[in-house]
């Protein structure tokens, strides 16, 4: 290996990171990561499990290439291996303790990608004793240094108020600066700020949206959900259901069971796309399957009106025991009924008054009208 141009190309790899130029970055770590560079694998291993850039994400692969970088010699790759490694393992403690000096070493001589992994280690108490004030000072150092990858986490700490206190205005500060490195995260997280803060801006969100789904966030698929929402009722944007169910479909096709559950509402009711009766069952029951408790509630009445009670009970038992309470009606129908089940009045009147308890409707009718019992506003 020619190691004057491998250092060059590098280099010129890590600057591109560092700019958030990830899909342009990607090539050269994956080429001398073949080659068995374990600085150039412990990037891949990066890639593959946090899914940056374009990159699909593959834990297992990550995980893998890490493993590599760490039998390299890479201290970067030996600590995140360490990570992966079973809680009871040994070796999660014992090789981060080897490793911490060498990487403080370079953190404090500026090392931006060893300061990154140092707040991890302080926040948690990974290989040095836990202490919060330094995990965000390095956060704070390695943000200084123009990585979007601290300033997100900055802002996600101040926003949920892990380790600091909660502060909107801080969190939307650091999101907006590692949005504009362009980190498609950081989109998305400030998007969040628009729409659920204290200084909503609609159409601000959606234009954050986009952009976080072109630059491959990892939470494009959520992304494409909430754009798709947006477009569904005119918020932010104008109302547009076709587009909608584009980015609905692109949601549900990246995994999203929120998006596959709205996706087959659309199938349902023919909402920017023609009517699909088989296509909305399909798209509902991988939601449910995936712990969606709407999309398990809707999957169950398929079942049932097809005759397939006690599928159905399954699915109405699912999302009721997720605390639904439309799904908790329904699980009560079938013991009430006998519908898929066999009659029990005490286990109905159980399930009712959980459902009752979050205002159900169907629920308190159910009560006063099958079982006598008059609803008064406290579950029994």
């Amino acid at each position: 290996m020619d190691q004057e141009k491998r250092n060059r190309e590098m280099d010129e790899a890590k600057a591109l990171y560092l700019r958030c130029q990830l899909d342009r970055a990607f090539p050269v770590f994956q080429k001398y990561a073949q080659a068995g560079d374990g600085e150039a694998m412990y990037f891949l291993g990066e890639y593959y499990s946090q899914g940056y850039g374009h990159v699909e994400q593959d834990t297992k692969r990550g995980a893998e290439w890490r493993k590599k970088g760490a039998i390299a010699g890479d201290v970067l790759a030996q600590l995140n291996t360490a990570y992966n490694l079973p809680g009871d393992d040994p070796g999660r403690q014992a090789i981060p303790k080897v490793v911490f000096p060498e990487i403080l070493r370079r953190a404090e001589a500026g090392d931006v990608f060893a300061q990154n992994e140092l707040p991890d280690m302080y926040y948690y108490g990974i290989g040095t004793e836990k202490n919060v004030d330094k995990a965000v000072e390095w956060l704070e150092k390695a943000g200084a240094n123009g990585f979007w990858r601290p300033l997100n986490k900055l802002g996600e700490m101040y926003y949920y108020g892990e380790g600091v206190p909660a502060d909107e205005e801080k969190a939307a500060a650091y999101f907006e600066k590692a949005a504009a490195l362009g980190y498609g995260d950081a989109e998305a997280n400030l998007a969040m700020c628009c729409y659920a803060g204290k200084k909503k801006n609609l159409t601000r969100a959606v234009s954050l949206l986009r952009r976080a789904f072109a630059h491959g966030a990892l939470f494009a698929r959520d992304a494409a959900n909430i754009l798709g929402i947006f477009l569904l009722e005119g918020k932010g944007v104008k109302k547009d259901e076709k587009e909608a169910f584009e980015w609905l479909k692109r949601s549900a096709e990246l995994g999203s069971p929120a998006g596959m559950n709205h996706l087959a509402v659309c199938y349902e009711r023919g909402i920017g796309t023609a009517p699909n009766e088989a296509k909305a069952e399909e798209w509902c029951r991988r939601a449910a399957d995936l712990g969606h408790a709407e999309a398990a509630v809707q999957y169950g009445i398929y079942q049932r009106e097809k005759g397939h009670n006690k599928l159905a009970m399954r699915y109405f038992r699912q999302s009721a025991e997720m605390g639904n309470a439309d799904g908790q009606t329904w699980l009560a129908s079938c013991f009430l009924f006998g519908i898929g089940a066999k009659e029990d009045r005490e286990e109905a009147r159980k399930w009712l008054e959980k459902a009752a308890a979050q205002q159900n409707e169907n629920a308190v009718k159910l009560l006063k009208e099958e079982l006598g019992i008059d609803w008064k506003g406290t579950e029994k």
